[in-house]
């Protein structure tokens, strides 16, 4: 597997893999035809919940709101609310060619990625070398500060330019950042609470200026030593 074995924490690992499942988890929610994207993502956020799975509704300024709501100008991302996430095998493992070879369905690979190709995972369809969305982890014991969040961009915008439009950062929280600390013009940035659905903006870029969005999924501490790692088989 390509995890990333670089990361602070010693727990890094167990991290990835939780996350992995939970997005592997919500990609299946509507069966093998693949569920779209602005009803995979309040079940990704219900995985984070500590007693009964369920849709978890994103709320900003007490009022509730889809996650279209957050690419008003992201022209680039204005399609995604509407794109199918695929029915995923588990992390890094291939479909069999009997079932690709049925026509049937939309399935997608769940890829762990190396620490060269930045990124710690991304989901894309079979057909595509292009990811619907890229991931990063950092289960540090403190919060993600803005030179973390440097880092990241960095990474991607040297590795994988051409292909991210969209990445989720799943971390305990962010700290708040310094006025001016975010060197990014064209790219946004939005902080979401995991388990309450609570959204806030940490940067909004000019109208006209949106390109790609930067979304911090804030897990709070999690209980990793309960959850196992993925499989490495589709079957």
């Amino acid at each position: 597997m390509g995890e990333n074995t670089q990361a602070v924490s010693n727990d890094f690992k167990y991290y990835e893999n939780m996350v992995a499942h939970m997005i592997f988890c919500a990609s299946r929610r509507n069966g093998v035809r693949g569920i779209l994207f602005e009803a995979f993502f309040p079940w990704l956020l219900g995985e984070f919940q500590e007693q009964v799975t369920h849709p978890t509704k994103l709320m900003m300024d007490e009022e509730e709101m889809a996650f279209s709501g957050l690419l008003d100008g992201y022209n680039e991302l204005a399609q995604l609310p509407g794109k199918n996430v695929p029915f995923l095998a588990p992390p890094n493992a291939e479909w069999p060619p009997y079932i690709l070879g049925a026509d049937w369905g939309c399935f997608g690979h769940l890829d762990r990625l190396k620490n060269e190709e930045r990124g710690d995972i991304s989901v894309r369809e079979v057909s595509s070398d292009t990811p619907l969305f890229f991931c990063e982890c950092k289960y540090w014991h403190k919060k993600v500060d803005s030179r973390a969040m440097k880092g990241i961009m960095k990474g991607l915008e040297t590795v994988q330019e051409d292909k991210w439009k969209i990445v989720f950062v799943f971390c305990v929280g962010l700290t708040n950042f310094r006025k001016g600390s975010w060197a990014h013009g064209s790219i946004g940035c939005v902080r979401i609470d995991c388990r309450s659905g609570d959204v806030k903006w940490v940067v909004q870029p000019d109208e006209g200026h949106r390109k790609k969005l930067v979304v911090v999924m804030e897990t709070g501490p999690v209980k990793i030593e309960t959850h196992m790692s993925g499989r490495n088989s589709a079957a």
